[in-house]
C-alpha cells in the first residue's frame, strides 16, 4: 500500500527543511521529528541518500556509462549469426541487426549484446535474467526469444525476434488513426501485459518505444531489461532484485510507487498502462515533467492528481506548445480539440483516470480488467470506471438499441390508435344490436377480459422477473407492490384468478429474496384455493411446495417444517396426475433443495434422480433442466461420487450459460462448484482455471472489493499452493486479506482466517528455503 498524500507532505516539508543543513544540524531535527512521529525520520534519510546518489537517476542510466564503442561490428559473427548493423544502445547494452549465417536458413533477428566496459559479473547476471524472462514468455504480441550465447571473450548475448516498427504513438499519429482503432491496439497490448503478469513478471518500463507495430498492424512489448519477477525461482542466488540499478524508469511513464522506490507490483504496469492510453486518447501526457528533480517529480505524482483526457486536450493553447514532446502528439484522428474532448468525456476519461490513481487499490486489478472495460465501452455497455446509476444504465441502453426502441415506440402508437378505432366500433356495433344479441356480446366480452387480464399481469409480472430484467429490482418492486394493491380492488369477484395471481406474486417475492412478503402472498393464494377446491388440488400442492421454499429462505431455523410441508405438497399432487407427469418436476426440486439444506443426502438421491429424469423424458424448459442438473451434481458430490458429479456439474455449466448467458451470478457459482470437484480429484490445473474464470466473472460483475471476489480470489490462493507456487498463492492471498481487512476490519472471522492462511503459506515457504539450504 503507498504513503498516503498526508504522511507524504509532510515527508517532503521535512525533507525541504534539512537537505541543505549542516550534518550536525540536520541530525537533531531529524530526531526531533521522529520522536513526534515515528518512522518519519527514515522515510527523509531514505530521500536524502537518493538525493546523495543520483540526483538525476531519472533520466540517466543507471548504470555508468564507459566506452560507447559497440563491442561488435558489421560482418562480425556471434555464433551462427552475421551482424548488419548497430540498431541502438542502452544502459548496460547495445542491439544489433544480424541474420542467421550458417545456410541452415536465413532470417533477420534482434541480437542484444552487453557493452564493452560492462562485464561486471551484476550486469551479466541482469541480461541471464533477462533472457530467462523471455523464454518463459511465448505470446503472439510479446517479442519472441529465439536463441542465446557467450561470445569468445565471455560477454552473454541472446537472440530476439526482430521487431520492424514504429513506436505505437507514432504509428497511430502518421496514419490518423481514429479512437476505435487506438482501442484495438491498445486491448491487444493489455493482453501481453497481462501474460506476463500471469506469469509474475512485470515489466516496470511500458511506454510507446518499447512498443512496435509491424506492418501488419499488430504490436509487440519489447524490452524486458528492468522487469521485476514476481517469482522467486527465477532469480540468480547472488542477484539483489532492489539495488539501486534497477529503479531506472523514464518519468513521464512511471507509476508514483515507482519514483518514491516503493515495493513495485502489477500495479505500476497498470498504472503506466493507463499513462499510454492517456496519450493514445488525447495525444497528450498527464503531466509535464521538463526540468524537475526526482524529489519534484515524485511529490507530483503522490500530490497531484491528473486533469481527465478531454480537459487536457483543451489546454494546449499555442500550436508551440501542442508540438512539444512533453505535451504530446499534435493530432488524434484528424479530430479538432473540441471534437476530440466531445467523445473523451464521460467513458474514455473515467476509465483512463481509474487506471491513474494514486492509490494501488483504486486501480483496475489487472490489465485484462482495463481492456474489459474498453470493450464493454465500445460495446455500449456499462463500464466499471463510472458509477452504476440508474439514469447511466437507461442511457447506455437506449444509445445500444436506440433503432429497437424507436420501432417499440412506433408499434406502441399505432397499437393504440388501432385500439381506438376497435373501440369506437365495438361501440356502433353494439348500438346497432338488439337487446339480446347486445347481451350475448357483453358476456362474450366478460369471459374474454378475464383471461385478457391473467394473461397480462401475469406476462407483467414475469416481464419483471430478475433473471429477464438482469437484477433490476427497483422496477421489480414497484411492479409487485402495484399488482398486489390492485389484486384485492379489481378481482374480488374472480377468486380463481386472484388466486394464481396471488401465487405468482409469491413466487416473485421469492425470487426477490424476500421470503416474509412471498410467505404472506402464498398463503393467500392457498386460502382460496382451499375455499374453491374441487379441481385446484394441483393448484394447492403447487403453492404449498412454494410455502417450503419460503420457509428454507424467511428467519429462524424452519428447515424441517420446510421437509415437511415439501414432501406433503409433493404427495398431494401424486395422487392427482400419473407419476410421469411434468408437472411434478418443481415439486421435486423443491423436496430434494430441503433435503439439502438438511444435509439429509441419502433422502435426497432418489428425488433428484427422479426429477433430472422427468425432465429429461418430457424436453422440460430450460431452467427446469438447469435446476435439476445442478441439484443432482449438489446430491452426488456429498454422496462421494465424485466422477458422476463433475459430469453432471459440466453438464450444468453449459446449460447454466445457455438459460441466462455468459455473464451472470450463478455461472460463477457453478464454475466454483466445478473447480472444486476438480481439486478433490487432484485435477488441479484445470481446478484452477474454473476458479480464474469465476474470480474473473465476479471481479466484473462485483467489483474487486466485494465479498464473492475474495472467495474466488481465495479458492485460487488455494491451488497455488496446492501447486507448491507458494508466491503466487501469497499474491492471492494478500489481495483477498487487503481487501476484506480494508471492509470488514481486524476482528473479522474471514479476516483472521485469511491472516492465519496466509501465515501458514510463509511459513512454509520458509521451510522448504531451509529445507533447501540444508541439502
Amino acid at each position: 500500500m503507498g504513503v498516503s498524500r498526508q504522511r507524504w507532505q509532510r515527508i517532503s516539508a521535512l525533507f525541504e527543511t534539512v537537505v541543505d543543513l549542516e550534518p550536525e544540524e540536520r541530525e537533531r531535527c531529524l530526531v526531533e521529528a521522529d520522536a513526534e512521529e515515528p518512522g518519519l525520520r527514515q522515510a527523509v534519510e531514505s530521500l536524502l541518500e537518493s538525493d546523495r546518489r543520483a540526483e538525476d537517476y531519472l533520466n540517466e542510466p543507471a548504470l555508468p556509462r564507459t566506452d560507447p564503442a559497440p563491442t561488435a561490428s558489421p560482418g562480425s559473427r556471434l555464433g551462427s549469426y552475421r551482424v548488419v548493423e548497430r540498431l541502438g544502445e542502452g544502459g548496460m547494452s547495445t542491439v544489433y541487426l544480424a541474420t542467421r549465417d550458417d545456410q541452415a536458413f536465413r532470417r533477420h533477428v534482434a541480437i542484444k549484446l552487453i557493452r564493452r566496459g560492462m562485464e561486471s559479473r551484476t550486469a551479466q547476471r541482469r541480461l541471464r535474467t533477462e533472457r530467462q524472462i523471455l523464454a518463459n514468455l511465448d505470446h503472439p504480441h510479446i517479442a519472441k526469444l529465439h536463441d542465446g550465447g557467450t561470445t569468445q571473450d565471455g560477454q552473454p548475448y541472446f537472440v530476439m525476434e526482430y521487431v520492424s516498427g514504429e513506436p505505437i504513438d507514432t504509428w497511430c499519429e502518421v496514419r490518423r488513426l481514429g479512437l476505435e482503432e487506438r482501442l484495438v491496439l491498445f486491448r491487444k497490448v493489455c493482453a501481453a501485459v497481462h501474460y506476463a503478469h500471469q506469469n509474475l513478471v512485470v515489466h516496470r518500463d511500458i511506454k510507446p518505444s518499447n512498443i512496435l507495430v509491424t506492418r501488419e498492424g499488430e504490436p509487440r512489448l519489447l524490452d524486458f531489461g528492468i522487469a521485476k519477477l514476481l517469482d522467486p525461482g527465477l532469480h540468480d542466488p547472488v542477484y539483489e532484485p532492489t539495488a539501486t540499478w534497477q529503479r531506472a524508469l523514464t518519468p513521464h511513464y512511471a507509476s508514483p510507487e515507482q519514483v518514491r522506490g516503493e515495493t513495485i507490483t502489477t500495479a505500476s504496469d497498470i498504472y503506466s498502462l493507463g499513462v499510454l492510453l492517456y496519450r493514445l486518447l488525447s495525444g497528450r501526457l498527464p503531466f509535464r515533467f521538463e526540468h524537475q528533480s526526482p524529489h519534484e517529480i515524485a511529490r507530483t505524482l503522490t500530490e497531484s492528481d491528473p486533469p481527465a483526457p478531454s480537459v487536457r486536450v483543451l489546454q494546449a493553447k499555442t500550436e508551440a506548445e501542442m508540438r512539444s514532446p512533453s505535451v504530446g502528439l499534435e493530432v488524434v484522428a484528424s479530430l479538432t480539440p473540441k471534437e476530440l474532448a466531445r467523445k473523451l468525456t464521460g467513458d474514455l476519461d473515467e476509465i483512463a483516470l481509474m487506471a491513474l490513481r494514486n492509490d494501488v487499490n483504486q486501480r483496475y486489478g489487472s490489465a485484462e480488467q482495463l481492456a474489459a472495460d474498453l470493450e464493454r465501452h465500445t460495446e455500449g455497455l456499462p463500464v466499471l470506471a463510472r458509477r452504476q446509476s440508474l439514469r447511466y444504465r437507461l442511457e447506455k441502453l437506449g444509445r445500444r438499441h436506440w433503432r429497437s426502441l424507436t420501432a417499440a415506440v412506433i408499434f406502441l402508437v399505432l397499437l393504440l390508435l388501432f385500439a381506438v378505432s376497435m373501440a369506437l366500433l365495438s361501440v356502433r356495433l353494439t348500438r346497432e344490436r338488439d337487446d339480446k344479441i347486445a347481451a350475448l356480446a357483453v358476456s362474450e366480452h366478460e369471459g374474454r377480459k378475464n383471461a385478457a387480464i391473467l394473461a397480462f399481469v401475469t406476462d407483467l409480472f414475469e416481464s419483471a422477473d430478475p433473471g429477464i430484467s438482469q437484477g433490476e429490482q427497483i422496477t421489480m418492486r414497484q411492479a409487485l407492490e402495484h399488482g398486489e394493491a390492485a389484486l384485492e380492488r379489481q378481482l374480488e369477484d374472480q377468486p380463481a384468478v386472484q388466486a394464481a395471481l396471488y401465487a405468482t406474486l409469491g413466487r416473485l417475492y421469492l425470487r426477490l429474496g424476500s421470503a416474509q412478503q412471498a410467505e404472506e402472498q402464498l398463503q393467500s393464494a392457498l386460502e382460496i384455493y382451499r375455499q374453491l377446491g374441487g379441481d385446484t388440488r394441483l393448484e394447492m400442492a403447487e403453492v404449498e411446495s412454494e410455502l417450503a421454499m419460503a420457509a428454507l429462505e424467511g428467519q429462524g431455523d424452519r428447515r424441517s417444517e420446510a421437509r415437511d410441508l415439501a414432501l406433503g405438497a409433493l404427495a398431494r399432487a401424486e395422487a392427482v396426475v400419473e407419476a410421469e407427469d411434468q408437472r411434478l418436476i418443481p415439486l421435486l426440486d423443491n423436496v430434494v433443495t430441503a433435503h439439502c439444506y438438511l444435509e439429509e443426502w441419502s433422502a435426497a438421491d432418489e428425488p433428484s434422480s427422479r426429477g433430472l429424469s422427468l425432465a429429461r423424458q418430457h424436453g422440460a424448459p430450460l431452467a427446469l433442466l438447469t435446476e435439476a442438473v445442478n441439484n443432482r451434481a449438489v446430491v452426488l458430490r456429498n454422496l462421494g461420487l465424485l466422477a458422476e458429479a463433475e459430469a453432471h456439474y459440466r453438464e450444468g455449466l453449459e446449460l447454466q450459460r445457455r438459460w441466462v448467458g455468459e455473464v451472470h451470478p450463478t455461472v460463477a457459482v457453478v464454475l466454483n462448484n466445478l473447480g472444486k470437484i476438480l481439486e478433490l480429484r487432484g485435477q488441479l490445473s484445470e481446478s484452477e482455471a474454473h476458479h480464474r474464470e469465476a474470480l474473473a466473472l465476479r471481479q466484473r460483475l462485483y467489483g474487486d472489493a466485494s465479498v464473492q471476489t475474495v472467495q474466488s480470489l481465495y479458492q485460487v490462493s488455494v491451488l497455488r499452493a496446492l501447486q507448491d507456487d507458494l508466491a503466487g498463492a501469497e499474491i492471492f492471498a494478500h489481495r483477498a486479506y487487503v481487501i476484506y481487512r480494508r471492509h470488514r476490519g481486524d476482528r473479522s472471522p474471514r479476516t483472521q482466517r485469511l491472516a492465519a492462511h496466509l501465515a501458514a503459506l510463509g511459513d512454509r515457504q520458509r521451510a522448504n528455503e531451509a529445507s533447501s539450504s540444508e541439502r
